[in-house]
């Protein structure tokens, strides 16, 4: 980063931040205007300078003194604000691969053929035995302690196994973080185009890897009868539906 951009802003805590606003005669809701993306609030003092605040207004989060409302501008249109936000989403950390994911679909699909040493890539189509050999196999690495090192790869495979299985495409959702954007892939089902949330799966399965079962997640996805048993909020549903087509019966 060249030494003049720098100079253009400052980073500080919230908590300063808004003090130095009292100190130019703002109130913290006499705000010009809040940035349509990411929700931050933008105070343009009498002496130029811009005060940037997260939207959530966090004290513990930071924020920018910026040189003038230019500087800003320039931001805004490069989509980048040069912040350490304390509250980050896991997705931030694979922002670079994440927003071009089908060019990363290969490589990382092939890095864990390599450190499983299965066949992944070149299957027609991923079936039981396939399920039995990956589980077996995933049982070699210590996702808990290599949870980030595995979660794009992972999530990768899950969404290549169902569009290959049921037919479907990735979807790339760009999002807000405090600041910055974030992307989140989808895989849509080509007949219904339902958007399922293949990272978010693995994600959540990673939180407890001892348990972590490709299959199952796979099922939980794809499977509408396999993810309503599991779901408590749509139990009852379920139970509505089986009453409905075979009568009061116990499982």
């Amino acid at each position: 980063m060249k030494k003049e951009e720098v100079n253009e802003y400052k980073q500080e805590k919230v908590s300063f931040l808004i003090d130095y606003l009292k100190k130019n005669k703002k109130k913290i809701d006499n705000y010009n205007y809040q940035l349509e993306t990411n929700g931050a609030f933008v105070y343009i003092l009498g002496s130029s300078e811009v005060v940037l605040l997260p939207g959530n207004l966090s004290s513990y989060e930071n924020g920018l003194i910026i040189k003038n409302e230019q500087v800003l501008k320039k931001m805004i249109k490069n989509d980048y604000f040069p912040v350490d936000a304390v509250d980050f989403y896991q997705y931030e950390i694979y922002k670079d691969k994440l927003v071009n994911l089908p060019d990363h679909v290969n490589e990382n699909i092939t890095s864990l053929e390599r450190d499983l040493d299965i066949e992944i890539l070149n299957r027609v189509k991923y079936d039981e035995e396939f399920f039995k050999t990956f589980n077996e196999a995933i049982k070699k690495i210590d996702l808990k302690k290599n949870k980030d090192k595995y979660t794009l790869s992972l999530s990768i495979l899950l969404g290549e196994i169902i569009i290959k299985n049921k037919g479907g495409y990735w979807q790339i959702t760009k999002e807000y973080g405090t600041y910055n954007p974030y992307y989140v892939p989808f895989v849509v089902l080509n007949d219904s185009k339902i958007e399922l949330a293949v990272m978010e799966k693995i994600m959540s399965d990673l939180e407890q890897p001892q348990f972590f079962d490709l299959k199952y997640s796979y099922n939980y996805l794809t499977d509408p009868r396999f993810n309503m048993q599991l779901n408590p909020s749509a139990q009852k549903l379920y139970q509505d539906i089986k009453k409905e087509r075979f009568g009061n019966t116990e499982d």
